[in-house]
């Protein structure tokens, strides 16, 4: 979209550039004339489609839905019922389709595919309406439905409600539509307090450094039947004085057998002393995953530069002793 609207405005320059001038054609001939009425009637159609195309990307990009995820807990036989709250912030009606598809896991950064595998969730969901307008600056909600049947397995369920624009199509011409996913995590028979978590990967470094901060990589796995919320808390514990510092990240959901990544810097200003840093990982219903390293935090650089320092004043003095025994030796 972007790459048309910069042709148009390219077109736009070049036919403002071959607009004859007065001290071009002064006498004004029929075909100069001519040639002036097509520029200004190409700049007409340039304008209207440009006013025309600008809003359809503006409507594209002014929806919101609220909720953003669907956390469910379900029973067989029993139907559910949610609220979606579609709302259009945008100056012009906004037509929207309502779709469910599939969804999964494909990396440890949060990405995912859809319509890989059939979830049976998808055919559990449905949506009223599946297809309205939203008036400018208003809201309009959606009832979602989930029927569960009587017969099911013990498990985690997941799917993808997506709110997509309806923009109509021009013949010849390539759109790329955004449109806005909501997760459904739904979880049947599966008790909270056996959520079980492995601590893939845990490092810091560097392991010995003078202030800060510590580069920290964490891989934690879902290895039970459901999904689950992940929030890592890392405690810095001094070994001496037991004066602790303490940072959270961001929480993330994780799918059974997937794999969840936090990459960041941690711990920017660090006292002196020799640490614990001690991980926890919380993952709902009173479970923990934990694991420790040990940081020492000194200032190596000062002492390194101290030690130098010395070296070198020792040596002078002692080239000084040697000097002044030579003399004497000299002059005996």
């Amino acid at each position: 979209m972007n790459y048309e609207i910069g042709m148009t405005k390219n077109a736009l320059q070049c036919h403002c550039e071959t607009v004859p001038t007065a001290k071009q054609s002064p006498t004004g001939s029929p075909h100069s004339l001519r040639s002036l009425a097509m520029t200004y009637i190409r700049i007409f159609f340039i304008l209207l489609f440009t006013y025309s195309f600008i809003p359809k990307i503006y409507a594209v990009q002014s929806i919101s839905v609220s909720p953003s995820i669907l956390p469910l807990t379900l029973t067989p036989g029993k139907t559910v019922t949610h609220t979606l709250t579609l709302s259009n912030s945008s100056q012009t009606p906004l037509p929207v389709a309502i779709t469910v598809d599939s969804f999964e896991s494909t990396d440890e950064d949060g990405g995912y595919v859809t319509g890989s595998f059939q979830s049976p969730l998808v055919e559990w969901i449905t949506t009223s309406p599946d297809n309205l307008i939203i008036d400018p600056h208003t809201s309009r909600n959606i009832t979602v439905t989930i029927h569960v049947p009587s017969s099911v397995a013990v498990g985690g369920y997941y799917a993808m409600i997506f709110i997509t624009p309806v923009v109509p199509v021009s013949s010849g011409v390539s759109r790329v539509i955004p449109k806005i996913g909501i997760p459904v995590f739904a979880s049947l028979g599966v008790d909270e307090t056996l959520h079980s978590a492995v601590i893939e990967t845990y490092t810091l470094s560097p392991t010995i450094l003078s202030r800060g901060p510590l580069n920290m990589t964490i891989r934690v796995k879902n290895i039970g039947l459901s999904h689950f919320t992940a929030k890592p808390y890392i405690n810095m514990i001094n070994y001496i004085t037991k004066n602790h510092i303490r940072e959270s990240l961001p929480e993330k959901v994780i799918l059974p057998g997937s794999i969840r990544k936090w990459e960041q810097a941690v711990f920017t200003d660090i006292p002196c002393g020799l640490y614990k840093a001690e991980l926890a990982v919380s993952t709902g219903g009173g479970n923990w995953a934990r694991e420790e390293k040990t940081i020492l935090v000194f200032p190596y650089q000062v002492f390194t530069l101290s030690i130098v320092v010395l070296l070198l004043l020792s040596m002078i003095l002692l080239k000084r002793r040697n000097l002044r025994k030579a003399l004497k030796a000299l002059f005996r």
